[in-house]
This record gives C-alpha cells, structure tokens and sequence, in this order.
C-alpha cells in the first residue's frame, strides 16, 4: 500500500509541473547557455561500483558536450560517502522522503539522465523505482530530455510499467 501511495503522490506532483508548464510556467534551454542536467540515481551509499559508474557518466557526457557548456548535478545519500567522486559536479541530496525534493530539484535543470542499473525492477526497493520513474517523468512533463541509459523494461514491475506508461509517455 505504501508503494501504490507513493506512486500516486510522484504521479500527482508530476501532473502538477505539467499543468504549470502549459500554463506558461519555466523556461527552454536556449543555445549559448550552459546545459543543467540532473543526474538522478541512488548514490552515496557505499555502492562504489555504482558510484564509479556514474563519475565516468558525468566524464564522457562533460567531454562530448565540452566542460564550459554544462553544469551537472547528481544527488547522492551521503556527501561523505562520495567525497573524491563527481568532480566538478554540483551534488545534491537525495532525502528518504523524495518526491518534494524531485518537484524541486528538477525544476532547475534542463534535462534527466537515469543512471541507476536497478532503476525499474525491483529487486531492491519499489522506492527506488518510483524515485527513477519520478525524475524522469518530471523531465518529461516540462518537455525536458529524460535519457534512461541501457534498461530492460521485460524487467520492469507492473507498478512501474503503468507509472512510466503514465508519466514518461513510455511504451513498449
């Protein structure tokens, strides 16, 4: 029951930014300002290969976009924890309590990218998979980019197939 809540309030917060943003609320990335990209995964909790994973993410997209023309963040669940990852790379916290946090957190960037290798199936937390579905259905809601990097979706579970279905305007 829990999980199905906590869908509902990602999903309504979502349709919440929707209605904003057609109302005339927020603004395009517009050519010669730099790139805001949030990178969303569950970080900073001693998951070193997933951390590792995600630094050399935030490397190639700064080297194929150029370092001057973006500005990236990645929540984390620890600062202490990924002290000496992300360089260059504004870190954000990632609160138990998330879906307030992605309202706001997304809302200042440009695009989405989902870098989280159990991000839609739930062999770790049903949380975890509304928290990536949330974040790029924010994205998605304000015509912003999400990018989900290499996923299955055979693998996605029944709630998260309709969440994204719902809010990211994905299908398969």
């Amino acid at each position: 029951m829990t999980d199905l809540l906590l869908a509902m309030w990602v999903s309504a917060l979502i349709e919440l930014t929707r209605l904003k943003w057609m109302l005339g609320g927020g603004t395009r990335w517009e050519p010669g300002e730099k790139l805001h990209l949030l990178f969303a995964g569950y970080n900073g909790t001693r998951n070193t290969g997933s951390d590792v994973r995600v630094n050399e993410m935030l490397r190639q997209v700064r080297h194929v976009l150029g370092a001057g023309n973006t500005d990236f963040s990645v929540m984390t669940q620890s600062f202490d924890r990924t002290k000496g990852y992300f360089e260059g790379t504004k870190q954000v916290f990632l609160p138990d309590v998330f879906p307030p946090f992605l309202y706001r957190e997304t809302r200042k960037n440009h695009g989405v990218i989902a870098c989280e290798g159990s991000m839609f199936k739930s062999k770790f937390a049903n949380a975890l998979t509304t928290m990536m579905i949330g974040s790029l259905g924010f994205a998605s809601s304000k015509t912003k980019s999400p990018l989900v990097t290499a996923q299955k979706p055979a693998t996605w579970i029944r709630l998260s197939k309709k969440c994204a279905r719902n809010t990211c305007a994905i299908h398969w």
